[in-house]
């Protein structure tokens, strides 16, 4: 009886402490000097227009939930559609394969402080329409979230770079415990088909 009730105890304990770190944690939204809108737990020094948002904290793993309510403020412009007249067929008349977004490879530049100086990313379209609407975002290990500088049409076959303004560097990510350097972000990818 004793043991079950020490082990009760320690598992509201934990709970309670588990608790504690993901309450404590916040988003933010805020704007650069150029006007545009970034989402994340850390806003960089000289941020604009900083707004704590509702939901609790990014992670890795919940960015896509966390920025759900806020999605129509992120890619009003990207909603509407971009009107050509696109080619969709080979000369035979077979169909063109669909834009296909591919993460190449990262460079990213740290401090001797460990903070972000630089990230690159080549994104390349494999498929053989042109992807329009394109939005490249990096997402640090804290829940950081960066949109990227690019272009916004990539046509296809083409590699193109994607960077991080240099209005929002460096970039401050709180490490993981015990974590000696800042791991390489994941990219988050948007794009619509040209029609």
């Amino acid at each position: 009886m004793f043991v079950q009730a020490l082990r009760i105890f320690a598992l509201c304990t934990i709970c309670l402490l588990l608790g504690a770190d993901l309450a404590a944690a916040q988003s933010y939204s805020w704007t650069d000097n150029q006007g545009n809108k970034f989402y994340g737990s850390n806003p960089p020094r000289g941020a604009k227009n900083v707004n704590k948002l509702k939901g609790g904290s990014f992670s890795r793993y919940s960015a896509s939930k966390a920025l759900a309510p806020y999605q129509n403020q992120i890619s009003r412009a990207q909603m509407a559609p971009e009107k050509s007249m696109a080619k969709t067929e080979d000369s035979l008349g077979a169909p063109l394969a669909a834009p296909s977004l591919e993460q190449g490879k990262i460079t990213m530049d740290l401090s001797p402080e460990n903070l972000v100086t630089s990230c690159l990313v080549d994104v390349k379209n494999s498929g053989q329409l042109d992807a329009t609407n394109v939005t490249v975002s990096f997402e640090f290990v804290d829940g950081t979230i960066i949109q990227a500088k690019g272009p916004e049409k990539i046509t296809g076959g083409e590699t193109v770079q994607f960077s991080i303004p240099k209005t929002q560097l460096p970039v401050t990510v709180a490490l993981e415990e015990g974590a000696l350097k800042i791991p390489e972000p994941s990219i988050i990818m948007q794009f619509s088909e040209a029609s």
